[in-house]
């Protein structure tokens, strides 16, 4: 169109075949204007890209430096802080066993029946044994009825120390597992009392946490409790065990 008028009309293929057509200049132009802009871009993109290149190589370059600078001086804060914590940290003192028994004062009563039944208990096996030995003797009479009225004392005495040992077993497990309970409801609320009265800062380090804190209030009273109440079972039982059993075969040998 020119002027509001239609000058020429067709496909592209048939007024582009006009060389002297105003659509045919039009083309031409247009593709003179892109070979232009096309020229300009290649004469310009090495020294642009060389000037991006080099620019960029620089933040590099001052980038890994900051981040190699950070990390050195990171790195000897930690070190530091670490030695400073190790050389100012003082040595946990060894927690004394009488200490944590005096925990459990007023649970006496259970500690007193505990520890009867624990000596009991461990009267049981030497006992045992001495009527072992006693009902094999009797097979080596000559009397029939001496025979059966030994054996049926024997089967007696049996029953007894049956009945005693349960019912002492149940006795000493329940005196010690209730002390054993006290003991750690109290190590517990010291802990967590103590915990409350540190700074804030404390509980924003990550060995500090909310889980880390409740997995050491759960764990470590029950470790206390087994190294107090069970192994003091144990140990007043054996002890009962080995004295009643050397008494016993002093008297007998």
């Amino acid at each position: 169109m020119e002027n509001g008028q239609v000058k020429e009309a067709g496909s592209h293929n048939e007024l582009i075949q006009e060389e002297n057509g105003i659509y045919a200049s039009l083309v031409r132009l247009q593709r003179m204007d892109i070979e232009k802009d096309h020229k300009e871009k290649n004469f310009r993109s090495p020294s642009r890209s060389n000037k991006d290149f080099n620019d960029n190589m620089h933040e590099c370059r001052l980038g890994l430096s900051k981040s190699n600078l950070t990390d050195t001086v990171t790195a000897s804060s930690i070190s530091r802080v670490r030695t400073n914590n190790d050389s100012n940290d003082p040595k946990s003192p060894t927690a004394s066993f009488w200490r944590l028994l005096g925990l459990n004062k007023p649970e006496w009563k259970q500690a007193t029946l505990g520890c009867l039944s624990a000596i009991i208990f461990g009267a049981m096996q030497p006992l045992y044994a001495v009527s072992m030995g006693t009902t094999i003797s009797v097979y080596f009479l000559t009397d029939h009825d001496e025979i059966k009225e030994r054996i049926r004392s024997s089967a007696l005495w049996f029953l007894g120390l049956t009945i005693v040992s349960f019912l002492v077993n149940i006795s000493q497990h329940y005196s010690f597992a209730y002390m054993g309970e006290y003991l750690t409801k109290r190590i517990r609320e010291r802990m967590f009392a103590k915990i409350l009265t540190f700074e804030v800062g404390w509980f924003d380090r990550d060995e500090n946490s909310s889980g880390v804190i409740c997995s050491t209030l759960a764990k470590d009273p029950n470790v206390v409790r087994s190294l107090v109440g069970d192994r003091m079972s144990l140990l007043v039982q054996a002890t009962s065990a080995v004295i009643i059993a050397w008494t016993l075969g002093l008297v007998i040998a």
